[in-house]
């Protein structure tokens, strides 16, 4: 019996997701500027890779925003 393996890329994806609505529920409308000054502290230090990691959680919380204010709608 083989088990299936998770792709880093998958993994990526949903730790990604994870941090982003973690951060969305944490901080709410101020999500955004803290995604950012974590992006530009990594940026500061040289860290590509986390600059890059920021973007890319920065987007998901945008879609977790954007998804969270049309539960908002539904709900009324």
């Amino acid at each position: 019996m083989r088990c299936g393996t998770l792709h880093s890329v998958e993994l990526e994806n949903k730790t990604f997701w994870a941090i982003a609505q973690k951060i969305v529920i944490c901080y709410g409308p101020e999500a955004f500027g803290y995604v950012a000054s974590m992006a530009e502290k990594s940026a500061i230090a040289g860290d590509a890779g986390m600059v890059a990691a920021w973007h890319s959680i920065a987007e998901r919380v945008d879609h977790s925003v954007i998804a969270e204010r049309i539960d908002q709608f539904r709900e009324d």
